[in-house]
């Protein structure tokens, strides 16, 4: 109301000035000076009427002053919506059914009752770095040729290293699995321990231990309490009973005719997913009905013979069929022969070899595995990428691998994958997304640690830790802050080094132009706060 009031005063009074100049010119009377005036004061007469004849939009003021929410008030938020979560998961009394588990074959009768993304940890004790003594000097003589000068090295610096390998939990209704490197399989009868953690779980399986990092560690031991307890199956949907599973017989040899098969390679795509399909599957395993769904599932079954019959797969020894067996039957079959029972599992295995005939072996052991050949090894080399790509856990897709493989053939996988992640880093300054800078930069820092590009991991997990502090969207800081610790220590960087470096990388790369003193100073402290 205010402003309007205001702008009809300023306009009346323009407004009689203008008019005044305008009458002086029609009469004639106007000099060249009147002229002008008289035409800027009618275009801000104009102006001001237009002012105050505009609606105010109380709503949008009115919501301009609704307060934000504190740091506090967020994390209450959070964790108001955290309890809730947990009480919807304790209160469960039914085992949840997964229809379609990726990454992960079911056996006869077996149900998915659970599937998350997860981490394993492994910590390794690393030299991390050298104090006192001479350095020394290299320098490049030619490529690949260095010469070093002399110097000693002082005194070693070894530090717990904390990896992280990425793949995908699973609970059914027989096993508990993780895919991914250092991966596991193991039956439910195994677990000997179950650990729940903030944001993980520890698993033992007999002297084997594993600790896993997960969104919601409430859910697995949910799943277990449930599994242990005979709780029913959700009645949404039944479990698979084995008179449903057949085995597929298609004739599919490629089932999408689009789909790119790379030059030189003796494999489609599809046959080549197939060849590591069956690799150390069991000869007696029967595809799933519900793998007709896809053109990987549907072209597993008739792969098969093709790739027996090519000489790129083919079935084990009769050690491998022997070893298939758990000790408790080994030492059962040697018993019925009256023969000794006492040793480990391989001596189990070698005095069945030695004292029972091929025809014996292969009537007690009827079930072999399924091996790659060194031709089938051959034959996958045209689509290690896409296998470097998955064991990375990048996310980048079929088709921009193979046409990035395409056009860079003497190349190496690694640096391929990083001018991809680079790419799209790129795309994201130029279209100025933030949001998806974030898990691209902490995808990239994980990658570089991984292929062992220790500095490099820094920067990109700085970058990460910085724009995070800056963008205000709730992130795991202390999980980043660790990552971003790690990889400071596989560069030799004690905290105080750190903390420069950090520094230097975040006014080096100037993120969406972000990088001002105030910024990096904000980050900074965040970043040792986090750290302790």
């Amino acid at each position: 109301m205010g402003r309007r009031i205001a702008c009809g005063m300023f306009a009346a009074f323009f407004g009689i000035a203008a008019f005044g100049g305008i009458t002086t010119t029609v009469t004639g009377s106007a000099n060249t000076q009147t002229v002008i005036f008289t035409v800027i004061f009618s275009a801000i007469t104009v102006l001001l009427i237009w002012g105050a004849s505009r609606p105010i939009n109380y709503a949008s003021r009115y919501q301009k002053k609704q307060p934000k929410q504190t740091p506090i008030q967020q994390h209450q938020s959070s964790e108001a919506m955290r309890a809730q979560r947990i009480a919807e998961i304790n209160s469960m009394t039914e085992l949840p059914v997964i229809s379609a588990p990726v990454s992960v074959v079911l056996k006869k009768g077996e149900i998915c009752h659970y599937q998350t993304p997860a981490n394993i940890l492994i910590v390794k004790n690393q030299v991390v770095g050298h104090t006192g003594g001479y350095r020394g000097a290299s320098i490049r003589v030619a490529k690949g040729l260095t010469l070093h000068t002399g110097g000693s090295r002082g005194q070693t610096i070894r530090q717990d290293v904390q990896y992280k390998y990425p793949g995908i939990l699973t609970i059914t209704s027989q096993r508990i699995i993780m895919t991914g490197d250092k991966g596991f399989d193991y039956s439910i009868d195994k677990l000997t321990s179950f650990t729940k953690y903030v944001d993980g779980v520890g698993i033992q399986f007999g002297n084997k231990n594993y600790t896993l990092t997960i969104g919601e560690p409430h859910w697995p031991d949910k799943i277990l309490s449930l599994i242990q307890a005979g709780a029913a199956v959700e009645s949404k949907l039944p479990p698979i009973k084995p008179e449903n599973i057949s085995e597929i017989h298609t004739n599919c040899a490629n089932a999408d005719p689009e789909i790119e098969t790379p030059d030189g390679a003796e494999l489609s795509y599809l046959d080549a997913e197939a060849l590591k399909f069956w690799n150390k599957k069991h000869t007696d395993f029967v595809v799933p009905q519900y793998y007709s769904q896809t053109a990987f599932g549907r072209n597993v079954g008739p792969a098969l013979k093709r790739l027996i019959n090519g000489g790129y797969l083919e079935t084990g020894t009769l050690k491998d069929r022997i070893e298939l067996k758990t000790i408790p039957e080994l030492k059962a079959i040697l018993a019925e022969k009256e023969l000794k029972t006492s040793g480990n599992k391989a001596e189990l295995v070698y005095r069945i070899e030695s004292n029972f005939d091929t025809e014996t072996v292969e009537e007690l052991f009827p079930v072999n595995i399924y091996k790659i050949t060194e031709k089938g090894k051959d034959a996958l080399d045209p689509y290690s990428i896409i296998s470097d790509n998955e064991k990375h856990a990048l996310g980048l897709s079929y088709y921009r691998l193979l046409s990035a493989k395409k056009k860079n053939p003497g190349e190496e996988n690694n640096v391929i994958l990083a001018k991809m992640l680079s790419d799209d880093i790129q795309n994201c300054y130029r279209l100025g997304n933030l949001d998806r800078y974030m898990p691209l930069i902490e995808k990239s820092g994980r990658f570089m640690r991984e292929i062992g590009e220790a500095e490099l991991s820094f920067e990109c997990y700085s970058l990460t830790f910085f724009v995070a502090t800056v963008n205000h969207k709730p992130v795991d800081f202390i999980s980043i802050g660790h990552n971003l610790e790690q990889s400071g220590k596989l560069c030799g960087y004690n905290f105080n080094q750190m903390i420069s470096a950090f520094k230097d990388a975040i006014k080096k790369s100037d993120p969406f132009a972000l990088g001002t003193d105030k910024n990096i100073e904000t980050s900074v402290k965040k970043l040792i706060d986090s750290l302790k």
